[in-house]
């Protein structure tokens, strides 16, 4: 059966590690799983990585403005595609994911950031807001407070919204995001 899992949490809630332990128990189980992260993430080259000491990941990177369904055309039913980082993604990214999802008969489970440090929404993550058959929250703790972290802080001078990388961000909670 077809759906598109969307887990989201701030900087720093472990996310790259759960989806490789997710990814790690649907292999066991005999599943086929592919990873993905968009091209926009340039941390790791084509790898998902985490600080929680897990194996590193060789992916599948994304390509701005791409075909997916050429992309995944090799996949079978009853894949698992899992894409890190996926609030880098564009509207169009995810619809041609969604339509994918329903012709393969795939499981696609996304994890990424909300907001941007701007407190906006990134367009990946605001458009599987919409169609995800499943959310869930990575809960993080506030990096100032200890309550529960919902955004993320930038602490020096920055010209882009989006920088990569987690260094010089704060998961913080909202009270502590607008004290800044």
């Amino acid at each position: 059966m077809s759906k598109i899992i969307f887990r989201y949490g701030a900087m720093g809630s472990s996310k790259s590690a759960h989806l490789l332990m997710t990814g790690y128990n649907l292999e066991e189980r005999g599943k086929t799983v592919i990873y993905t992260k968009s091209s926009i993430d340039t941390r790791d080259g084509e790898y998902i990585t985490t600080r929680a000491g897990i194996p590193p990941k060789k992916c599948i990177t994304i390509p701005e403005n791409s075909d997916l369904s050429d992309l995944f055309s090799y996949l079978g039913q009853q894949s698992v595609i899992m894409i890190d980082e996926c609030q880098f993604l564009s509207e169009n990214d995810i619809d041609q994911l969604n339509k994918l999802c329903m012709q393969k008969d795939l499981v696609i489970i996304c994890y990424g950031l909300r907001t941007d440090s701007n407190g906006n929404l990134f367009a990946g993550s605001k458009r599987l807001f919409e169609i995800a058959d499943v959310i869930e929250e990575i809960k993080s703790c506030c990096s100032r407070c200890a309550r529960k972290a919902t955004m993320n802080l930038y602490l020096g001078e920055k010209k882009d919204v989006v920088l990569i990388g987690d260094s010089g961000y704060l998961p913080v909670c909202r009270e502590c995001y607008f004290k800044k």
